[in-house]
């Protein structure tokens, strides 16, 4: 509609999720450019996209073949922008939605508005482009998978270079190559998670508090929070550090990286088999 010069530097294109950056088959654009108009004339105005095309494409290396990757997602993409602003950090992000992988090798192609959240010049090589040295709200692209019965996560950063820049720019195409080595902890752009429990005998007495020991880890991960919950099959009592928990109960368990284990104490009610599976939910 018809617009004021003011209303339109304070006009703001805004999403709801990832599909909206190209609604209806067509993708935002604009063009802002000083012209001094005499007489009756044909202008001609090149317009720019608004997003960044981002392509990733991921591979795991042949000597990592226990590795199996799950999961891609584009994660603190922003929701909006102001269209006729320029070199815009993003006021307000979200996490597009997962994409399943059933491969080790593939490309994902995704659209990000425009991020820049500058350079930091103390990341001087690939390895320390993680979340300790990343601006607040800087796009990142998440891959997981699971290593060895271990649950990985990689962590890739967008930016003008593969070290110190987290701008992200309209109307560039980037691409990431992203090859995937295996699960080694000492580089920060890798997160691993473990999560186990003492094994059980086959049979105890009845009246018997059945103990066993659960303990996840997760290194390289300070976004991390772990939510406990777990399916009981026949009757029984089930504590956890001491806490009578019941079936689908959702259980904090640790935020950030770092290592916590629970005493779990299973009492039966009545003779027979029960069977126990606990699962460690990411939010």
């Amino acid at each position: 509609g018809d617009m004021t010069r003011q209303q339109a530097d304070g006009y703001r294109y805004e999403i709801a999720s990832e599909g909206d950056i190209e609604k209806n088959g067509r993708m935002m654009m604009y063009a802002r450019q000083t012209v001094t108009v005499t007489s009756d004339t044909n202008l001609h105005v090149a317009l720019v996209r608004l997003a960044a095309k981002v392509e990733i494409r991921y591979s795991v290396a042949a000597f990592a073949e226990a590795l199996t990757l799950s999961s891609i997602q584009v994660k603190s993409a922003p929701t909006g922008l102001r269209v006729f602003d320029r070199n815009r950090a993003a006021t307000a992000v979200t996490d597009y939605a997962a994409h399943a992988l059933t491969g080790n090798a593939g490309t994902l192609t995704a659209y990000v508005l425009e991020n820049c959240r500058g350079v930091n010049s103390a990341v001087t090589s690939q390895e320390l482009k993680d979340s300790a040295h990343a601006p607040q709200n800087s796009t990142y692209v998440v891959i997981k998978g699971v290593y060895a019965d271990k649950a990985v996560a990689y962590t890739v950063y967008l930016g003008e270079n593969a070290t110190s820049d987290f701008n992200v720019r309209e109307n560039r195409h980037y691409v990431l190559n992203v090859q995937i080595y295996g699960a080694n902890p000492s580089d920060f752009r890798v997160s691993v998670s473990e999560f186990t429990a003492t094994p059980l005998n086959a049979s105890y007495r009845m009246g018997e508090t059945v103990v066993s020991t659960l303990a996840f880890s997760a290194a390289n991960d300070p976004d991390n929070y772990r939510i406990l919950t777990y399916e009981l099959t026949g009757k029984a009592t089930v504590t956890i550090d001491g806490v009578i928990q019941p079936p689908g109960m959702a259980i904090p368990f640790l935020s950030g990286s770092g290592t916590r284990q629970a005493r779990v104490g299973i009492e039966a009610l009545q003779p027979g088999a029960v069977g126990i599976t606990f699962t460690m939910k990411d939010l």
